[in-house]
């Protein structure tokens, strides 16, 4: 009976880990807040739109791709991702095609928010875009400071 309540212990241990792990992940998307990933989103998905992020006020860099799975759901991922740590760093699809300078003009273009950062600024990241969002309104991903009204970079999506 010892030997078994050894074996399992570690084995419940593990099993909870896991499982309280995935409840914050799924939690952080259902707030569209970027989770850390690893090739789950390419998994079982299309990718229909990709671009690769330049500077546009802090230097920003890495690739993002759109995934559509089959039951409809969106995910976008960035990958290699980094830029400037900043407050109320918000990630949108943008109408626009951002450029140098372009902050006034960003916010009258039609956007939507699909995700915030918060404590991280560089690795893989992936957000659940909402239910029913139609890409073809949106040019490009673009990093927005909300507190300064700043864009940080952008990506044009092809």
């Amino acid at each position: 009976m010892k030997a078994l309540i050894r074996i399992l212990a570690p084995l419940t241990l593990a099993l909870a880990a896991i499982a309280s792990a995935q409840s914050m992940s799924d939690s952080a998307m259902m707030n569209n807040l970027p989770v850390l990933v690893g090739a789950m989103a390419q998994q079982m998905g299309t990718a229909v739109a990709k671009g690769s992020f330049y500077t546009l006020e802090a230097p920003t860099k890495g690739t993002v791709t759109i995934y559509k799975h089959a039951d409809g759901t969106q995910v976008l991922v960035l990958n290699n991702f980094k830029t400037e740590v900043g407050p109320d760093l918000q990630l949108w699809l943008s109408a626009a095609t951002p450029k140098k300078g372009d902050g006034a003009n960003l916010q009258k273009t039609k956007y939507v928010a699909v995700g915030l950062f918060k404590k991280a600024f560089d690795g893989n990241f992936e957000v659940k875009l909402p239910k029913g969002l139609d890409l073809s309104h949106y040019k490009s991903v673009l990093l927005w400071c909300e507190q300064v009204k700043t864009p940080f970079g952008a990506a044009l999506l092809k």
